[in-house]
């Protein structure tokens, strides 16, 4: 299994922005028919795990994004300081 990651981590650093758009565009409608999919009484229940698993995840997600950007803009007035 550490294989299968290993090689899924290369994998992704070598994706572009276009790639990583399509794997969650792909992903996105997958969860979809899978929504599709759930039978009428469990329907809440599902919706409500899907949207506490899409907080949980995106949260931390935007968190190192937004990060990164400080990072970059910090870096840039380093740089242009210097110059």
């Amino acid at each position: 299994m550490k294989r299968y990651l290993h090689c899924a981590d290369r994998y992704i650093k070598k994706m572009g922005v276009c790639d990583i758009a399509l794997l969650k565009g792909c992903m996105m409608s997958l969860g979809m028919l899978a929504g599709l999919s759930v039978a009428l009484p469990f329907r809440r229940k599902a919706r409500n795990c899907a949207t506490l698993l899409f907080v949980m995840t995106y949260v931390p997600l935007m968190t190192g994004f937004f990060q990164h950007i400080r990072e970059d803009i910090a870096i840039r007035r380093g740089v242009e300081e210097q110059e």
